[in-house]
């Protein structure tokens, strides 16, 4: 167990944060590359017309995800992926994959497997740093370990997030209609028991440009702030971007990432893993209260629909398996606080709810002591139960505790006496993020925001 204060770079984002959790009782159950292409570019039923634009000089898309796939001590797993979206043109095809015309030749492509192996190992080395959004980075879990194929590339006919961020279904089986001289495929290579969550999307900063990555100012070696826990168990981990790039209108927000265990109520309860994390959103007036869910469409696997109140760990908890079966419903923090309600409103005097527009001297905030009580000199705690709108509480976040945002600032240390051993106190790490989250948003949170502590150490 590490609590950290460490950086990440941009680019080595995976890489690093894979060597914390193996160096702190983790393990790194597999790492692979996904294909995703548009079908149509490759099976067409006449060759496409090119207007001006020459067969050589049409571009096709490329996204290629590299997957890492992580079990804690618990043996629940989790992945972490990032999506490289590249762009080529049909003169970089090798001629074996091209008709006489220079465009790619379905009937080859249809008739000669290995040759369609060899087209989706070409694609998968196309893989370039300046063509992936380091702002994103997506987390999900996992039932058993995904296994790619060995001896060909993992790849899927749809050039999207959800086709390469799926780990069920690992490769496809073209066909013509005869009929209609059309093409379609099939999904093969695919176990749907392989039972991956929703997709969390972790949006690190968000500028109101078509992307955030390189175009932008943050580069290869720029660097994450990374603090928090590390257990054989848990990851609650705090993040942030450079935000001097980018430092007004809570563009590069403080997120955070929880991956991990609660500590359930009933002892019996081995389905406990819980997902969830944080986005930046471009819009500085954003609505924290405003009980409409911001991801509306969470990015699911391929074959699965979970078509009723998934978690998708912005808006909700993503947690394994309620208590009858089901996978990856949405739960709630459940905690002791005063009402949403009470004053002060938590919003800066242009309108803006993110934590540093008012949580200064500049509004009114700043005048309200709360926590710590004047009555008893302490700061009132709750463990961060989570619960189940039809099953209730559940148990709680491991490593962690919640109290006001009022009063206390970042860093401010909280004591808690240790259950039966008088003289023995738990320090946890006081925060109150800005991103977009279960600790901040509604009806996520009771309160928004939640101010909460992440387990530092133990001692005297």
């Amino acid at each position: 167990m590490a609590y950290v204060q460490t950086a990440f770079t941009e680019e080595g984002f995976i890489t690093e944060l894979t060597d914390l959790l193996t160096t702190n009782g983790w393990t790194k159950e597999a790492e692979f590359r996904k294909v995703g292409y548009s079908f149509q570019h490759f099976f067409y039923s006449s060759n496409p017309s090119s207007g001006s634009i020459a067969p050589g000089d049409r571009e096709f898309d490329i996204w290629l995800a590299d997957h890492t796939i992580f079990k804690n001590a618990e043996n629940n797993l989790y992945g972490l992926a990032r999506i490289c979206k590249s762009k080529r043109k049909n003169k970089q095809l090798d001629a074996k994959f091209k008709n006489a015309q220079g465009h790619p030749d379905p009937t080859k492509l249809l008739n000669d497997a290995p040759l369609r192996d060899e087209l989706h190992a070409w694609m998968k080395t196309q893989y370039e740093v300046t063509a992936v959004d380091t702002s994103e980075i997506y987390f999900y879990m996992v039932g058993k370990t995904p296994v790619p194929p060995t001896t060909e590339t993992a790849a899927y006919p749809v050039a999207e997030a959800r086709a390469v961020l799926d780990v069920e279904n690992f490769g496809f089986i073209p066909s013509l209609q005869s009929t209609a001289y059309s093409f379609s495929s099939d999904p093969d290579k695919q176990d749907l028991l392989t039972m991956q969550s929703p997709m969390m999307k972790i949006k690190t900063r968000e500028i109101g440009t078509q992307s955030n990555g390189w175009l932008t100012n943050w580069w290869p070696d720029s660097k994450i702030r990374v603090e928090g826990l590390v257990s054989p168990q848990t990851v609650s981990l705090i993040i942030q971007a450079d935000n001097t790039a980018a430092y007004d209108d809570n563009n590069v927000p403080t997120i955070p990432i929880y991956l991990g265990q609660l500590d359930a109520l009933d002892a019996s309860d081995t389905n406990e893993a819980v997902l969830f994390g944080g986005m930046a959103v471009s819009n500085a007036t954003f609505d924290y209260t405003d009980v409409d869910p911001l991801v509306t469409n969470p990015l699911l696997p391929l074959e699965k629909a979970y078509p009723k109140n998934p978690g998708n760990g912005i808006d909700s908890l993503i947690v394994k398996r309620t208590k009858f079966g089901a996978y990856y419903q949405a739960y709630y923090l459940s905690v002791l606080t005063a009402p949403d309600t009470m004053p002060p409103d938590r919003i800066s005097t242009d309108g803006k709810q993110y934590v540093s527009a008012w949580k200064n001297e500049r509004n009114d905030e700043s005048l309200f002591k709360f926590s710590p009580s004047t009555y008893t000199d302490k700061t009132h705690v709750s463990r961060a139960y989570v619960a189940h709108p039809e099953e209730g509480v559940r148990g709680f976040l491991k490593d962690m505790i919640v109290a006001s945002s009022i009063g206390m600032i970042n860093s401010d240390r909280l004591k808690l006496k240790k259950q039966a051993c008088p003289d023995v106190f738990e320090t946890y790490k006081y925060f109150v993020v800005d991103a977009v989250s279960p600790l901040t948003k509604r009806p996520a949170t009771p309160f928004s925001p939640i101010g909460f502590g992440i387990f530092e150490k133990e001692g005297n």
